[in-house]
C-alpha cells in the first residue's frame, strides 16, 4: 500500500464500525508502517511439522473413506514445506487423480516433480559428465509436462542433504526416513563438487523462473557441467599466450572465464588471468 493509503487505513482502525473487525494477512510485516502495528494484535504462524501434517491428513483420509498410502502422505507433507492448506489441497487432487489407492507415483505426477530414485539417478548421469542422457532426461520430463522449475528446486534439495548426510548424519534421520540414495551420491562426488552444483543450480534458477522456455538454461547449465572435465585436461598446459586460442575454439566469451576460475578452484591451480 502507498502512504495515504495507509492513513487512511489508519483512521478507519482508529474508529472502526462497531459491527466489524479487520483481519489483516502479510508475509511482510516489516513494510507495515508502525502506526498500524501499534494498533494491531499480531499473530506470526509458522511451519507445521511434517507429522503434525500426516496426522491430519491420515484423519481426514479416514473420514473420507480415502485410500492413500503412508508414504505418500509424508511426500505431501514434505512438499508443501509446512503449509496445511497446501497438504489437503494436494490430498484432493491425489484422490481425483487415483481414487482406488493412491501412492507416492502419483504424488509425483500430479506436482510435477521426480522421486529421489529418479532424482538420483538423474544426479548421477550429471556427476559422471554423461551431458547425452542428461538432455535426453530434460526432454523426457519436459515431455510428460514435469515441471522444470520443481526439478532443479528439488534437485538443490536432494544436493542440500547430501552435505547434511556428511556433516550430520543424525540430523538428515531426524528429517527424512530413507537416505540411501543421499548415501549413493555422496560415496560418488566430493564435497567441494557437490557445493559447486548447488551453487550453478541456485545461480540458474532464476533464469528458468523468469524464462518463456526454460530448457535452454538447463541445457546451457549442464553442457558447462559437462564441460569441466575436458577444460580441467586442459588447464595444466595453460600459459597466458594461448588463453586467447582457447577461448575462441573452446567455449563462448560469455562463460569462458567464469569455467577458467571453476576449473582452476577444481585443479587447486589459482590463476589471475587479464587480457
Amino acid at each position: 500500500l502507498t502512504t495515504g493509503a495507509f492513513n487512511a487505513l489508519l483512521k478507519t482502525l482508529e474508529e472502526p464500525p462497531s459491527h466489524a473487525i479487520f483481519i489483516l494477512a502479510t508475509t511482510e510485516p516489516h513494510k507495515i508502517p508502525a502506526t498500524i502495528m501499534s494498533r494491531c494484535q499480531r499473530f506470526d504462524f509458522k511451519r507445521i511439522p511434517n507429522e503434525k501434517i500426516v496426522l491430519r491428513l491420515k484423519y481426514i483420509a479416514e473420514q473420507e473413506n480415502l485410500s492413500v498410502d503412508e508414504e505418500a502422505l509424508y511426500e505431501i507433507a514434505r512438499i508443501s514445506d509446512g503449509g496445511m492448506r497446501d497438504s489437503i489441497s494436494l490430498l484432493d487432487q491425489l484422490v481425483s487423480y487415483n481414487p482406488v489407492n493412491a501412492n507416492i507415483d502419483d504424488v509425483h505426477e500430479i506436482n510435477g516433480s521426480l522421486s529421489n530414485k529418479r532424482l538420483k539417478a538423474f544426479i548421477t548421469n550429471i556427476l559422471n559428465k554423461d551431458i547425452t542422457n542428461v538432455l535426453n532426461d530434460i526432454d523426457e520430463f519436459y515431455s510428460n509436462g514435469k515441471s522444470l522449475i520443481k526439478i532443479t528446486e528439488s534437485i538443490i534439495n536432494f544436493l542440500k542433504n547430501v552435505l547434511l548426510l556428511k556433516v550430520s548424519r543424525d540430523y538428515l534421520l531426524s528429517k527424512v526416513d530413507e537416505i540411501s540414495d543421499y548415501e549413493e551420491v555422496l560415496k560418488m562426488a566430493s564435497i567441494e563438487q557437490i557445493t559447486e552444483l548447488i551453487t550453478k543450480f541456485n545461480n540458474e534458477i532464476n533464469d528458468i523462473k523468469i524464462s518463456t522456455s526454460p530448457i535452454p538454461f538447463l541445457e546451457k547449465l549442464f553442457k558447462f557441467i559437462s564441460s569441466i572435465k575436458l577444460f580441467l585436461k586442459m588447464i595444466s598446459n595453460l600459459t597466458l599466450s594461448n588463453i586467447k586460442s582457447y577461448k575462441d575454439s573452446f567455449i563462448s566469451s560469455t562463460n569462458f572465464f567464469s569455467l577458467l576460475f571453476l576449473a582452476s578452484d577444481y585443479s587447486r591451480a589459482y590463476i589471475l588471468v587479464s587480457i
